[in-house]
């Protein structure tokens, strides 16, 4: 019927695409009324849009909100990655740069990498990423902290939650987040035999990134400048990436605190004026 109230033609082989799924779809809800060909799809689509370097540009504005245009104010769609990251699992339809494992499986190990570099070396994406986990780790510092002051007694957690400046959707996030990494260790996790090996890699890039940090390497190499300028263009380093969520992590944790301080004393001061309220009317 659109075809024959709007002219407009399409590429032959676009038409025979549609006809086959068209077909497909028919077959499928004949014996399943239930079926829906784009929830079948959807682990496919979602593994692709995850790790196809071809689509990168949509990977990050799909999980970066960019409604408003300060930079500073985008925040990163956890759910949305949790989504995709959790449908992709369910795809094991091999996509460009994967290979295969003697079982015959699609290892993606080498697009998860090469997805790992772009968020590194596109730089709003890695400023928005990298204030939304320090903003989340202030958040669970300042959470433990609390916890570790009230004790058992609850209404003083609330209490000191209040003066921490923590808020309900603070929680949601958290939540996001460890979700989001529990969902990413899966990923790599047959990648590192045990535990040990697991905490042996980590202390190895905690090294890795202060050494760097403490003793930055100003010796440039054979090619001088052309090394610095293809630095320049392959994105910051790990260590730098650390350096820069350390930073952003402390400005946080002292507002923060200051914060915190400040509505102490102003809870301080209201006790002790409704306590002795004839020193209020003397003063005044």
């Amino acid at each position: 019927v659109i075809f024959k109230n709007y002219p407009f033609s399409v590429p032959p082989f676009y038409a025979l695409v549609v006809r086959s799924l068209v077909t497909l779809e028919g077959l499928a809800l004949s014996i399943d009324p239930k079926y829906r060909v784009l929830a079948a799809a959807y682990p496919y689509l979602a593994k692709r849009v995850l790790l196809d370097s071809e689509l990168r540009s949509s990977l990050f504005e799909l999980l970066i909100n960019t409604a408003t245009a300060k930079p500073d104010a985008r925040r990163f769609r956890w759910d949305r990655a949790i989504d995709l990251l959790r449908e992709s699992s369910k795809s094991s339809v091999a996509v460009p740069g994967s290979t295969r494992t003697p079982e015959g499986t699609a290892d993606d190990m080498g697009p998860y990498l090469d997805l790992a570099s772009s968020l590194i070396e596109d730089a709003a994406f890695r400023q928005t990423l990298v204030a939304e986990l320090a903003s989340t780790a202030d958040v669970m510092i300042a959470d433990i902290i609390g916890g570790a002051m009230s004790g058992s007694d609850v209404q003083q957690l609330q209490k000191l939650r209040k003066r921490l400046g923590l808020q309900l959707d603070d929680e949601a996030r958290v939540s996001d987040v460890r979700e989001t990494v529990n969902l990413i260790a899966e990923k790599v996790a047959d990648r590192i035999p045990n535990a040990m090996d697991a905490v042996n890699l980590a202390m190895q890039a905690a090294a890795g990134a202060v050494q760097a940090s403490m003793f930055p390497s100003d010796h440039p190499g054979k090619n001088g400048d052309a090394e610095k300028g293809a630095e320049k263009n392959a994105g910051p380093s790990l260590p730098e990436v650390a350096g820069e969520f350390f930073d952003q992590l402390g400005e946080r944790a002292a507002v923060r605190t200051l914060k915190a301080l400040a509505n102490w004393i102003g809870e301080d001061e209201g006790d002790a004026s409704r306590a002795n309220p004839s020193a209020k009317t003397s003063r005044g």
